[in-house]
């Protein structure tokens, strides 16, 4: 009886001992998958995947192209050229009324009268005039010059230039150009050769433009002011026109010209202005009788 006890009890020691056994390997296992003893019920939020940082890249404008290159910036010369400018008279009918051999005061202001009472039209002409006259008249030399008229040259004392010598030749400009300059403190830039008479000699040694004429009213020799009108009217663009501020005839055909040319829309200007105005440069020694 006692050795059944003993053996029941020591089986009961052997499964207790085993339980205890299979209790520790379980702990075990939990513990190896859940180091931490974190609760299996527990879900875990995931973590958001990280994005890289934006990284900022200038925009880069494509380069132009030479043709827009070109269109964006005009080009800029030194000169304008020939049949180029940018002149506000440029798209304008243009005559330049022209006077020799004066000034003589009261035929020269009657003229100036003119070209006063017409100022709001831009009015200007020019007056080819001689050094000895100037001399005698500086008054009406610096009038005609303040109101915009160009005071140009014609030799000191009217001489034919191809028939006298080089010396005096230039003496016959250049005391001219002396005289204008110490009047109106601008030097003419013009000459127009006493009867229009030139040849190599006066070309090589007149440093300025040589200024002709288109039309020749023949005032001097007619005396006629109708016939100088009727002249002067057959005026087109560009030309020029000759006359002589030195007999009433003449200032009586300019106070009929001068409106006459306004009215048919032609602006009057100085030969400077429509030379410039058309795009032709002037030239030392050329001869010019119209600006087209």
């Amino acid at each position: 009886m006692n050795r059944i006890v003993f053996i029941y009890i020591r089986a009961f020691f052997v499964m207790l001992i085993c339980a205890a056994m299979l209790f520790c390997l379980c702990g075990c296992t939990v513990n190896d998958n859940n180091p931490n003893n974190v609760n299996n019920d527990i879900v875990e939020v995931p973590k958001p995947t990280p994005h890289p940082t934006p990284t900022f890249v200038p925009t880069v404008e494509p380069s132009p192209t030479p043709e827009q290159t070109a269109a964006a910036t005009p080009e800029v010369t030194g000169a304008i050229m020939p049949g180029e400018t940018d002149n506000p008279l440029s798209e304008e009918k243009l005559v330049a009324l022209t006077f020799d051999d004066g000034p003589y005061g009261e035929v020269t202001n009657r003229i100036l009268d003119v070209v006063e009472q017409y100022a709001e039209y831009g009015v200007h002409v020019t007056f080819f005039a001689l050094g000895s006259q100037a001399e005698k008249f500086p008054n009406t030399v610096k009038r005609a010059a303040d109101l915009g008229c160009e005071v140009a040259n014609h030799t000191y004392s009217h001489k034919n230039l191809t028939k006298i010598s080089e010396d005096e030749r230039t003496s016959q400009v250049e005391d001219t150009a002396d005289i204008i300059e110490s009047i109106t403190g601008t030097r003419s830039k013009l000459v127009r050769p006493p009867y229009g008479a030139k040849n190599d000699d006066v070309r090589a040694t007149v440093k300025y433009p040589l200024i002709l004429w288109s039309i020749d009213t023949l005032d001097w020799k007619t005396r006629d002011t109708d016939s100088t009108v009727a002249e002067a009217l057959k005026a087109v663009d560009g030309d020029i026109v000759l006359m002589h501020d030195v007999r009433d005839d003449t200032a009586a055909a300019a106070e009929q010209i001068i409106p006459a040319l306004v009215e048919q829309g032609y602006k009057l200007v100085t030969v400077s202005e429509m030379f410039e105005a058309k795009g032709i440069a002037l030239e030392n020694g050329k001869a010019y009788r119209k600006a087209r």
